[in-house]
């Protein structure tokens, strides 16, 4: 029987203080995987790279349209909070993961 691993959805800022850490290896050592969207994967993690970090075991998620609409909405009523936190907001909240 194969065993979960509990996920837990991060955004830029966690990959990148982990990063100034120097922790990042052994972050994705932990018996746990860890989920970015698809978004801040690809366009807004430089540093630390985002590719570099899948490859270390960070995976990635894609929104479903409905739940970009929903990234939307939450968005026009909350326009202090960037949007690539929102994603990551809405994936957690779709996936019963935790953030």
């Amino acid at each position: 029987m194969k065993v979960s691993r509990s996920r837990f959805i991060v955004d830029s800022n966690v990959l990148r203080g982990l990063n100034r850490g120097g922790i990042v290896e052994q972050f994705f050592a932990l018996p746990y995987a860890f989920v970015a969207p698809d978004v801040i994967i690809t366009d807004e993690l430089l540093v630390p790279n985002g590719r570099d970090l899948e490859r270390m075991g960070l995976l990635s998620a894609e929104l479903s349209g409905d739940q970009v609409q929903e990234v939307e909405f939450l968005w026009g009523h909350n326009l202090e909070i960037a949007v690539n936190d929102i994603f990551a907001l809405v994936l957690a909240s779709h996936t019963g993961s935790h953030s």
